[in-house]
């Protein structure tokens, strides 16, 4: 979660770490060098379930708030999501074949997917642009590696060698909107998985 505008005060960044450690070891604080005046908030991996019953996101949120910060309301920041490639299947060719219907999967639906996502057109293609449609799934997995290859700001970044990085979000402070993000891009994934015939 990028966010903005508040500084990249060590002491902002120890206050949101205390309300994300809380309870377990959540999250940490790295620079982001396409922010003007923030910081990155990375969480440890974590299951979409732990994400929804166990993340302190509504506690973090309000403090990060409070201290100034923004996110939605900026043209630097994102929501970005890393899934581990290995829950795609257990070997290379299940894998490349879900992520291969993840792509199609949204160039075949990319209006209603930029909709949610709360960007504008020309956010999403400065920092989350589309691969454009090339054919059968398998062609369109293989024109996104060269492309990603060259450019990692893709809606979906294959350029990480253990995850696949949605970057289609916009930034958020509100919990409801990370949930609801989360959420769809678990329905997204079980149904690259195992597609309904």
């Amino acid at each position: 979660m990028e966010i903005d505008c508040g500084g990249e005060s060590p002491a902002n960044a120890g206050e949101l770490l205390m309300v994300g450690n809380q309870k377990a070891d959540h999250i940490y604080i790295k620079h982001d060098g396409s922010l003007s005046n923030g910081f990155e908030i990375v969480t440890h991996p974590m299951s979409l379930d732990y994400h929804l019953h166990h993340m302190p996101w509504t506690q973090l949120c309000r403090r990060a708030v409070a201290l100034g910060y923004r996110s939605h309301m900026t043209d630097t920041c994102g929501l970005h999501v890393h899934v581990n490639r290995g829950s795609f299947g257990e070997s290379e060719e299940a894998q490349e074949a879900a992520i291969a219907r993840l792509l199609y999967f949204f160039e075949q639906n990319w209006d209603q997917i930029l909709k949610f996502s709360r960007r504008t057109p020309e956010q999403a293609a400065r920092w989350a642009a589309r691969h454009g449609y090339k054919g059968s799934p398998m062609k369109l997995l293989e024109f996104a590696k060269k492309e990603c290859s060259q450019r990692r700001y893709k809606c979906i970044n294959l350029l990480p060698k253990e995850t696949v990085e949605f970057r289609i979000f916009r930034g958020t402070l509100k919990a409801s909107t990370i949930l609801a993000s989360l959420k769809f891009l678990g329905q997204i994934c079980d149904f690259a998985i195992k597609p309904v015939n």
